[in-house]
């Protein structure tokens, strides 16, 4: 619901006062003391489309002891919608336009000390403000505080916590039954852990801190370990919601190893803190004949622009041939990219030329072609990565892309031909990571 116009009005309203339109709820507090009432509305998190990424199944809340798995839900708005108990009872009236049903709201009983009580309710249907007004009535169940025990028998447990800017609050309701919580959260979605942190080290957990390898942190290289200790390993920074990417603190990534050319090392040095430097990259590659690369000559033709070079209808494709290293198994998908080194798909524009990677063949033989596009640069190189997943890992191999204007209007044409090249027998090699 965010973003476009809202969908419902909602407000507090005097009990025994009600007779407008649209959807009452009264809100029992029973005996949990409670002296006002806060409601949260939420709306499905998706994992494949969240402004934080998040995997909308756990959060960690301030001072939990870990990860707390649950069901995510999104806020509908950062306003917190509260309602003073009187006659043991908060009320609140909603008006949709159009109709519309929510899928869960959650009612939480307040003190001044902090929450006490909680009903849900699920798929909430809400009328039209020009319905006939419609009456739901709740009862506050008593929840304690959440904590890291297993409690015994049936029993509810409840955090909030808030943030300043926005002004919002996130809650989780925890269920508990024979030793076994179901858990709902409640959280903005541009801030799901209610931390308030301008560059997220993890959008899931409270002011996270998190070591080097981990996720979502900048970029770096660093050294392998065991059998790999000569292998230069993608990497990434520690980094906390405090202060952001913490420099000195670069370890291989966590799960699958990323191989790369020992060369890459050095192009991160110990007091970084912003990735890889593509230029580092591009001179390294560029000046070190033994590195570990694909290079590909490849025929265009000129048009009247003297930077601009155009694909051979006959010969726009090549061939990279790395069966070698597959003895058992066929090798998984590659992708195409550039020195970034995050932004890998089959296809990849070099300069306007567009080149895409094929499914592999038995072993792993995979065709690169020039999809489409002209290529309008100057110099006659692009340089980009090929990413290359194994089963011990994945290898990251430079692409060095030569274009030649050798394109003719009739045969013969110079073929487009790519070849693996540099040390890749070598201890240090990145085909290390290759089974």
């Amino acid at each position: 619901m965010r973003g476009a116009p809202p969908l419902f009005a909602i407000a507090a309203w005097a009990s025994g006062c009600f007779s407008d339109h649209g959807l009452a709820i009264s809100v029992d507090v029973g005996a949990t003391g409670a002296t006002s009432v806060e409601l949260y509305l939420g709306e499905p998190c998706d994992p494949a489309n969240n402004p934080q990424g998040i995997d909308c199944q756990s959060i960690i809340p301030p001072n939990a002891t870990g990860t707390m798995t649950g069901t995510v839900w999104f806020r509908d708005a950062d306003a917190r919608y509260s309602a003073q108990v009187r006659g043991g009872v908060a009320s609140f009236r909603l008006n949709a336009d159009p109709a519309t049903t929510l899928p869960i709201v959650l009612a939480i009983g307040m003190t001044t000390t902090g929450a006490v009580g909680t009903a849900t309710l699920r798929d909430l249907a809400v009328p039209l403000v020009s319905a006939s007004p419609r009456v739901i009535e709740a009862r506050l169940v008593a929840a304690a505080p959440v904590a890291a025990d297993v409690p015994a028998g049936t029993t509810d447990r409840v955090q909030v916590w808030a943030k300043q800017a926005p002004a919002s609050a996130c809650v989780v309701v925890e269920h508990w039954q024979a030793g076994t919580p179901t858990r709902d959260f409640v959280v903005p979605p541009e801030d799901p852990d209610c931390d308030g942190a301008a560059a997220e080290c993890d959008p899931a957990a409270y002011l996270a801190t998190l070591p080097g390898g981990s996720a979502g942190s900048p970029r770096c290289f660093a050294e392998g370990t065991g059998d790999r200790s000569a292998t230069c390993l993608l990497g990434s920074l520690g980094c906390s919601d405090a202060s952001g990417a913490l420099a000195g603190t670069c370890a291989p990534l966590t799960g699958d190893q990323v191989c790369v050319p020992s060369q890459f090392c050095g192009c991160t040095s110990a007091g970084s803190t912003t990735g890889p430097d593509p230029g580092c990259l591009l001179s390294r590659i560029a000046s070190a004949a033994t590195i570990p690369r694909i290079e590909c000559q490849v025929p265009s033709s000129a048009s009247a622009s003297p930077t601009k070079l155009d694909l051979c209808p006959n010969a726009d494709r090549a061939t990279i041939d790395m069966s070698r290293f597959y003895t058992a198994d066929k090798c998984k998908q590659p992708q195409i990219g550039s020195l970034v080194l995050d932004d890998f798909d089959t296809s990849h524009t070099f300069n306007g030329a567009e080149f895409d990677l094929a499914s592999p063949h038995d072993p792993c033989a995979f065709v690169i072609n020039w999809k489409r596009g002209s290529r309008i640069a100057a110099d006659a190189t692009d340089v980009g990565m090929i990413e290359l997943p194994t089963q011990r890992g994945t290898v990251l191999l430079p692409l060095v892309l030569h274009f030649q204007n050798t394109c003719t209007a009739a045969p013969p044409l110079d073929a487009f031909t790519c070849s693996l090249l540099g040390e890749v027998g070598a201890d240090d090699s990145p085909l290390q990571c290759a089974p």
